[in-house]
């Protein structure tokens, strides 16, 4: 639903996203840095630094006859590709992220070597899912999808042949990817059970139900206040450059009411990734029948249940 307000991330090279580090705790090894070709020339990715390894997963050789590419998008936690077909009249994007664990059983699975398996999610002729599974559980989503107009194949075509790519980049060798992966994919959904867990303990949202939506899987909704609640990790650049921090439960915090007047949003740091930039935890509180500064009051009364259940910073 909300798209994180974070730090722009360098995502020039592979050689660049290797050197994000992976989170406190992780135990997967990186090897060396090294070159992909036919890379996208990325400038920036918004987002968590960890989850930069996208860029350099997506390449343009195996869809470069479907059309040419137009531009890319990198959002949060994937990096997508648009490609403009030879007469401007359709378009479609192909994408690679982090993938939640589906929720129906997928099809067509099979074993890629390695602990790698290929699972198709979603099959259609305008879209179409697969997902790269580890032997961990650790989930990379290729998807493709129709944007304009219409195409004579099926997206599943370009679709399998990106992940292809994904399954081939990561065989080779090129097994950094997987600490970005795996950070991204883990991390949210450290955020659910620690949100769950939370939500147990708050006296306020105790009632609260979890209703994850596939962009928010950590979200619980309070029928009786017509309260929402997300919880979210990230990064952001510059934490509290503006003032206004405070202190809960032993952690600099900010809020934010900018982005909707029925929204806070409240950013609690959680440990320094670089300088300038912050890992943080991201409480929103969102009710159309509450004012700004009664929701984040709320959103600071749940962040005292949830900040001392963090793992301690690195």
């Amino acid at each position: 639903m909300f798209a994180l307000v974070a730090a722009l991330a360098g995502c020039g090279s592979p050689e660049a996203a290797d050197s994000a580090q992976p989170p406190a705790g992780s135990t997967t090894t990186k090897a060396a840095p090294t070159t992909v070709p036919a890379v996208l020339p990325g400038a920036e990715i918004v987002g968590d630094p960890l989850r930069t390894k996208w860029c350099a997963m997506i390449s343009t050789e195996p869809v470069g006859k479907y059309g040419s590419e137009n531009y890319a998008r990198r959002d949060f936690d994937a990096c997508g590709l648009f490609v403009l077909s030879e007469d401007y009249e359709n378009s479609f994007e192909v994408r690679v992220g982090a993938g939640q664990k589906p929720g129906s059983a997928t099809s067509g699975d099979r074993d890629a070597g390695h602990g790698l398996t290929v699972a198709t999610v979603k099959s259609t002729k305008t879209e179409c899912v697969q997902h790269v599974v580890f032997d961990d559980g650790v989930r990379i989503a290729v998807e493709a999808e129709v944007m304009i107009g219409s195409f004579a194949v099926s997206m599943c075509e370009p679709m399998k042949a990106m992940t292809e790519h994904v399954v081939d980049y990561l065989l080779a060798g090129k097994r950094p990817g997987t600490v970005d992966a795996g950070a991204g994919t883990l991390r949210d959904a450290d955020a659910c059970e620690l949100g769950a867990a939370a939500v147990e303990k708050s006296a306020r949202f105790q009632s609260a139900r979890h209703v994850p939506e596939a962009d928010d899987p950590c979200r619980w909704a309070l029928p009786r206040t017509g309260e929402t609640l997300y919880v979210e990790f990230g990064v952001e650049q510059d934490f509290g450059q503006d003032g206004g921090v405070a202190t809960v439960a032993g952690r600099d915090t900010v809020t934010d009411t900018s982005v909707e007047p029925s929204q806070c949003h409240l950013y609690g740091k959680h440990r320094e990734e670089s300088p300038g930039v912050h890992e943080v935890v991201r409480i929103t509180v969102v009710n159309d029948a509450e004012e700004p500064y009664t929701l984040c009051a709320e959103a600071k009364e749940f962040a005292a249940v949830l900040f001392p259940m963090l793992p301690p910073a690195a």
